[in-house]
Protein backbone atom coordinates (compact mmCIF):
# COMPACT_ATOMS: atom_id res chain seq x y z
CA UNK A 1 0.00 0.00 0.00
CA UNK A 2 1.15 3.48 -0.81
CA UNK A 3 2.54 5.29 2.20
CA UNK A 4 0.42 8.36 1.55
CA UNK A 5 -2.78 6.28 1.42
CA UNK A 6 -1.88 4.56 4.69
CA UNK A 7 -1.16 7.89 6.34
CA UNK A 8 -4.47 9.29 5.09
CA UNK A 9 -6.35 6.29 6.50
CA UNK A 10 -4.58 6.66 9.83
CA UNK A 11 -5.40 10.35 9.84
CA UNK A 12 -9.07 9.67 9.09
CA UNK A 13 -9.27 7.07 11.85
CA UNK A 14 -7.51 9.38 14.29
CA UNK A 15 -9.94 12.17 13.46
CA UNK A 16 -12.89 9.83 14.01
CA UNK A 17 -11.51 8.67 17.36
CA UNK A 18 -10.86 12.25 18.43
CA UNK A 19 -14.45 13.16 17.55
CA UNK A 20 -15.80 10.31 19.70
CA UNK A 21 -13.52 11.30 22.57
CA UNK A 22 -14.70 14.90 22.34
CA UNK A 23 -18.30 13.67 22.51
CA UNK A 24 -17.45 11.67 25.62
CA UNK A 25 -15.72 14.67 27.17
CA UNK A 26 -18.70 16.96 26.49
CA UNK A 27 -21.18 14.44 27.89
CA UNK A 28 -19.10 13.88 31.03
CA UNK A 29 -18.84 17.63 31.60
CA UNK A 30 -22.62 17.99 31.30
CA UNK A 31 -23.16 15.13 33.74
CA UNK A 32 -20.74 16.59 36.28
CA UNK A 33 -22.44 19.96 36.02
CA UNK A 34 -25.87 18.40 36.58
CA UNK A 35 -24.65 16.40 39.58
CA UNK A 36 -22.97 19.46 41.10
CA UNK A 37 -26.20 21.38 40.64
CA UNK A 38 -28.09 18.63 42.44
CA UNK A 39 -25.63 18.62 45.36
CA UNK A 40 -26.00 22.38 45.74
CA UNK A 41 -29.74 22.04 46.22
CA UNK A 42 -30.78 22.79 42.69
CA UNK A 43 -33.19 20.84 40.54
CA UNK A 44 -31.99 18.62 37.75
CA UNK A 45 -33.90 16.62 35.19
CA UNK A 46 -33.16 12.97 35.97
CA UNK A 47 -34.60 11.83 32.67
CA UNK A 48 -32.04 14.06 30.95
CA UNK A 49 -29.27 12.56 33.09
CA UNK A 50 -30.36 9.03 32.17
CA UNK A 51 -30.41 10.03 28.51
CA UNK A 52 -26.87 11.39 28.81
CA UNK A 53 -25.70 8.14 30.39
CA UNK A 54 -27.26 6.22 27.51
CA UNK A 55 -25.53 8.52 25.02
CA UNK A 56 -22.23 8.07 26.86
CA UNK A 57 -22.60 4.29 26.81
CA UNK A 58 -23.41 4.34 23.09
CA UNK A 59 -20.37 6.52 22.33
CA UNK A 60 -18.07 4.19 24.30
CA UNK A 61 -19.53 1.22 22.46
CA UNK A 62 -18.90 2.83 19.07
CA UNK A 63 -15.39 3.79 20.12
CA UNK A 64 -14.70 0.22 21.18
CA UNK A 65 -16.01 -1.09 17.87
CA UNK A 66 -13.68 1.25 16.00
CA UNK A 67 -10.65 0.05 17.95
CA UNK A 68 -11.60 -3.64 17.82
CA UNK A 69 -12.34 -3.98 14.13
CA UNK A 70 -11.16 -7.29 12.71
CA UNK A 71 -7.98 -6.79 10.78
CA UNK A 72 -8.10 -7.65 7.09
CA UNK A 73 -4.59 -6.95 5.87
CA UNK A 74 -4.20 -3.24 5.23
CA UNK A 75 -7.85 -2.56 4.48
CA UNK A 76 -8.59 -2.00 8.15
CA UNK A 77 -7.70 1.44 9.43
CA UNK A 78 -7.61 0.25 13.05
CA UNK A 79 -4.97 -2.33 12.21
CA UNK A 80 -2.91 0.33 10.48
CA UNK A 81 -3.13 2.46 13.61
CA UNK A 82 -2.06 -0.44 15.82
CA UNK A 83 0.93 -1.10 13.58
CA UNK A 84 2.01 2.53 13.72
CA UNK A 85 4.87 3.40 16.05
CA UNK A 86 4.84 6.71 17.88
CA UNK A 87 8.26 8.25 18.17
CA UNK A 88 8.50 11.47 20.21
CA UNK A 89 10.53 13.98 18.26
CA UNK A 90 10.05 17.18 20.22
CA UNK A 91 11.05 16.59 23.81
CA UNK A 92 11.65 19.84 25.61
CA UNK A 93 11.68 21.25 29.11
CA UNK A 94 10.30 24.57 27.94
CA UNK A 95 6.73 25.64 28.55
CA UNK A 96 4.47 24.88 25.56
CA UNK A 97 1.27 26.90 25.36
CA UNK A 98 -0.09 24.83 22.49
CA UNK A 99 0.40 21.60 24.45
CA UNK A 100 -1.26 23.14 27.47
CA UNK A 101 -4.24 24.20 25.38
CA UNK A 102 -4.58 20.80 23.70
CA UNK A 103 -4.42 18.93 27.01
CA UNK A 104 -6.77 21.44 28.70
CA UNK A 105 -4.10 22.50 31.16
CA UNK A 106 -3.02 19.02 32.22
CA UNK A 107 0.41 19.22 30.55
CA UNK A 108 2.56 22.26 30.03
CA UNK A 109 5.88 20.64 29.06
CA UNK A 110 6.70 17.58 26.99
CA UNK A 111 9.76 16.44 28.91
CA UNK A 112 11.48 13.12 29.57
CA UNK A 113 9.28 12.44 32.61
CA UNK A 114 6.05 12.72 30.65
CA UNK A 115 6.96 10.77 27.52
CA UNK A 116 7.28 7.31 29.17
CA UNK A 117 3.93 7.80 30.90
CA UNK A 118 2.19 8.79 27.67
CA UNK A 119 3.73 5.89 25.74
CA UNK A 120 2.92 3.36 28.44
CA UNK A 121 0.76 0.51 27.13
CA UNK A 122 0.50 -1.30 30.44
CA UNK A 123 -0.82 -0.28 33.82
CA UNK A 124 1.53 0.68 36.60
CA UNK A 125 2.56 -2.27 38.80
CA UNK A 126 0.69 -1.03 41.87
CA UNK A 127 -2.43 -0.26 39.82
CA UNK A 128 -2.23 -3.63 38.10
CA UNK A 129 -1.90 -5.45 41.44
CA UNK A 130 -4.86 -3.54 42.82
CA UNK A 131 -6.94 -4.42 39.76
CA UNK A 132 -6.05 -8.10 40.08
CA UNK A 133 -6.94 -8.01 43.77
CA UNK A 134 -10.32 -6.48 42.97
CA UNK A 135 -10.98 -9.17 40.35
CA UNK A 136 -10.07 -11.97 42.78
CA UNK A 137 -12.27 -10.46 45.47
CA UNK A 138 -15.15 -10.15 43.03
CA UNK A 139 -14.84 -13.75 41.88
CA UNK A 140 -14.61 -15.06 45.44
CA UNK A 141 -17.76 -13.22 46.48
CA UNK A 142 -19.74 -14.12 43.38
CA UNK A 143 -21.00 -17.41 44.89
CA UNK A 144 -22.14 -15.71 48.09
CA UNK A 145 -23.82 -12.97 46.09
CA UNK A 146 -25.73 -15.53 44.03
CA UNK A 147 -26.87 -17.31 47.21
CA UNK A 148 -28.03 -14.04 48.72
CA UNK A 149 -29.91 -13.16 45.54
CA UNK A 150 -31.68 -16.54 45.54
CA UNK A 151 -32.55 -16.19 49.24
CA UNK A 152 -33.92 -12.68 48.77
CA UNK A 153 -35.93 -13.77 45.72
CA UNK A 154 -37.43 -16.66 47.69
CA UNK A 155 -38.32 -14.31 50.54
CA UNK A 156 -39.93 -11.85 48.13
CA UNK A 157 -41.93 -14.66 46.49
CA UNK A 158 -43.16 -15.81 49.92
CA UNK A 159 -44.24 -12.27 50.82
CA UNK A 160 -46.04 -11.88 47.50
CA UNK A 161 -47.92 -15.16 48.01
CA UNK A 162 -48.91 -14.15 51.56
CA UNK A 163 -50.14 -10.77 50.38
CA UNK A 164 -52.09 -12.40 47.56
CA UNK A 165 -53.71 -14.86 49.98
CA UNK A 166 -54.57 -12.06 52.40
CA UNK A 167 -56.16 -10.02 49.61
CA UNK A 168 -58.17 -13.05 48.45
CA UNK A 169 -59.50 -13.75 51.95
CA UNK A 170 -60.33 -10.09 52.44
CA UNK A 171 -62.37 -10.07 49.23
CA UNK A 172 -64.18 -13.26 50.27
CA UNK A 173 -65.04 -11.78 53.67
CA UNK A 174 -66.55 -8.74 52.03
CA UNK A 175 -68.58 -10.90 49.68
CA UNK A 176 -70.22 -12.89 52.50
CA UNK A 177 -73.90 -12.29 53.21
CA UNK A 178 -74.80 -9.29 55.29
CA UNK A 179 -75.19 -10.13 58.97
CA UNK A 180 -77.36 -7.13 59.84
CA UNK A 181 -80.52 -5.63 58.38
CA UNK A 182 -81.20 -1.93 58.21
CA UNK A 183 -84.87 -2.51 58.89
CA UNK A 184 -84.20 -4.58 62.00
CA UNK A 185 -81.69 -2.01 63.22
CA UNK A 186 -84.24 0.78 62.89
CA UNK A 187 -86.81 -1.29 64.81
CA UNK A 188 -84.33 -1.82 67.64
CA UNK A 189 -83.46 1.88 67.74
CA UNK A 190 -87.14 2.87 67.87
CA UNK A 191 -87.83 0.29 70.55
CA UNK A 192 -84.98 1.50 72.75
CA UNK A 193 -85.47 5.22 72.21
CA UNK A 194 -89.24 5.49 71.70
CA UNK A 195 -90.57 2.28 73.14
CA UNK A 196 -92.25 1.34 69.91
CA UNK A 197 -92.99 -2.30 69.31
CA UNK A 198 -92.52 -3.46 72.92
CA UNK A 199 -95.86 -2.21 74.48
CA UNK A 200 -98.90 -4.50 73.99
CA UNK A 201 -101.62 -3.05 71.87
CA UNK A 202 -104.67 -2.01 73.89
CA UNK A 203 -107.80 -3.52 72.31
CA UNK A 204 -111.24 -2.16 72.79
CA UNK A 205 -113.17 -3.62 75.64
CA UNK A 206 -115.14 -6.59 74.48
CA UNK A 207 -118.93 -6.28 74.86
CA UNK A 208 -120.02 -7.69 78.17
CA UNK A 209 -121.85 -11.04 77.93
CA UNK A 210 -125.04 -11.63 80.06
CA UNK A 211 -123.89 -12.31 83.55
CA UNK A 212 -124.81 -15.69 85.00
CA UNK A 213 -126.75 -15.67 88.24
CA UNK A 214 -124.65 -16.19 91.21
CA UNK A 215 -124.92 -19.36 93.28
CA UNK A 216 -126.73 -17.66 96.15
CA UNK A 217 -129.29 -16.08 93.85
CA UNK A 218 -129.92 -19.40 92.15
CA UNK A 219 -130.34 -21.11 95.54
CA UNK A 220 -132.92 -18.54 96.67
CA UNK A 221 -134.81 -18.96 93.41
CA UNK A 222 -134.97 -22.72 93.92
CA UNK A 223 -136.25 -22.30 97.48
CA UNK A 224 -139.00 -19.93 96.38
CA UNK A 225 -140.13 -22.38 93.75
CA UNK A 226 -140.33 -25.18 96.33
CA UNK A 227 -142.47 -23.10 98.68
CA UNK A 228 -144.92 -22.47 95.95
Amino acid sequence: MDQSIAQQKIKDLTTEIEGKIQQVNATVCDLLYSLDLQEQGGKCDWSDIVQKFCSLSSTFSKLGQILRKPGIDFDDNAKLLKMTQLVPQIVSLEHDNTLQEITEGRLSTFDHNIVPILLRTKLKPDVEDEELSIDRDRLSKQIDVNKQIKSINAHVDMLCSKLSEFSRLHVLDRKEFQQSSHEETMKLVKAVCLGKGIQPKTSAMATASPSKPSTSAAYQHVKSEIKR
